[in-house]
């Protein structure tokens, strides 16, 4: 099975967190599954990113034969470069951008026309959703994948009028029951 972990701390950082999502990986490896992780860059240590990723956008790792890509994207042109670089995953951050005031609606589209146009196979991932719109919004604009917490899952699943719908046709199905059963 090919298994994607999102996680926004990983080896080498230390923090509590890389440390359980390292093992998770380490784990589903020797299970034979193909892992790759898309991760921030490390910087647990007083928040300062450490000095073999300062200055880049994205670095391409193994790590016990697990692909890493570590990201901090914000814009299509970014995501270009590490594209032609050869990641296999481009990861821009969706709701920031659009906190910045961009639409980045227009970045996916621009990249996906041009990872098309030159034949690059990297998959865009977008983080950082902040409303239910933006998952099909983001997917239709050409992401390939959008992290999403489980909460914007819960708003995709329930919605009031679909609940006020089922409510109206129990209680038209009973209402018809009934007529059945006084008809007879």
């Amino acid at each position: 099975m090919r298994v994607l972990l999102l996680t926004l701390y990983f080896a080498p950082d230390v923090a509590a967190n890389a440390v359980v999502m390292t093992e998770l990986a380490e784990e589903l490896a020797a299970l034979g599954h193909r892992v790759t992780v898309v991760s921030a860059f490390p910087h647990y240590a007083g928040n300062v990113i450490d000095l073999r990723y300062r200055g880049r956008f994205i670095q391409q790792d193994m790590h016990k034969g697990i692909r890493v890509n570590v990201t901090a994207m914000m814009s299509a042109q970014q995501c270009f470069l590490a594209a032609l670089a050869g990641a296999t995953y481009v990861s821009i951050f969706g709701g920031r951008v659009n906190n910045m005031g961009y639409n980045v609606c227009s970045e996916f589209t621009k990249l996906r026309k041009v990872l098309d146009q030159f034949g690059l196979r990297s998959q865009i991932i977008v983080g950082s959703t902040r409303e239910v719109l933006n998952i099909i919004e983001w997917l239709e604009a050409g992401a390939h994948i959008v992290t999403v917490v489980p909460d914007l899952l819960k708003g995709m699943i329930v919605h009031p009028y679909s609940k006020e719908t089922v409510q109206q046709f129990l209680r038209d199905a009973a209402r018809a029951e009934q007529m059945l059963k006084e008809a007879k």
